[in-house]
């Protein structure tokens, strides 16, 4: 069974700190927290009382317990990731933390239709969408997410072309915490390339 610290630790590398992108569809947010769709975080009250401008992709150490909270309430037990394999929780929190719990769900029960499963791709983990899982190897249903969440990010940077590098990045990185399956990533290599974006 999978452990939310382990799939935190590799999400929590990727996010950073402050950020408030004028072409960032969540607008201001905090290690990936989005002020938009979550106006109500607990963090948002001390953040407040900093002095503006803050910096880009500054830490507050005061906030390192709210996000972790914030995460495993919001992400990690709504997904069931703690029911999961180890390596197929790491790509879905962190899908889930990037593109949102619905997208990251049903990409991950077309991936097992596509396996051999009958799924109903409805966005929610429940018993059937767990016993899915149970029937496939989890390397390759993890690899095959990874690969679904490359074209979906290909078709976003369409719009958001600003952001494709970072994305992409992410996703190399991710790569890197997969078992070892013969699937081909059209993505680019993480050497010299920043992880925060």
């Amino acid at each position: 069974m999978a452990t939310f610290e382990t799939s935190y630790h590799i999400t929590e590398m990727m996010e950073g700190g402050y950020s408030n992108h004028p072409h960032d569809n969540g607008k201001e947010t905090y290690a990936g927290i989005s002020r938009v769709a979550f106006p109500n975080w607990e963090g948002w009250k001390f953040i407040d009382k900093q002095v503006k401008p803050i910096k880009r992709n500054t830490f507050f150490s005061a906030l390192a317990m709210p996000v972790r909270h914030f995460y495993r309430a919001n992400f990690w037990v709504p997904l069931q990731c703690g029911l999961m394999p180890q390596v197929v929780a790491n790509q879905l929190f962190d899908y889930a933390v990037n593109s949102g719990k619905s997208r990251a769900i049903k990409s991950l029960q077309s991936v097992l239709n596509s396996m051999g499963a009958f799924l109903k791709v409805d966005g929610i983990v429940g018993a059937k969408t767990q016993g899915a899982l149970k029937r496939f190897d989890a390397n390759e249903v993890a690899a095959k997410l990874l690969l679904e969440r490359e074209r979906f990010i290909n078709q976003l940077a369409q719009s958001q072309p600003q952001f494709k590098r970072g994305w992409l990045n992410r996703i190399a990185f991710l790569k890197t915490h997969l078992g070892t399956v013969g699937i081909s990533f059209g993505v680019v290599a993480l050497l010299g390339l920043t992880l925060f974006f």
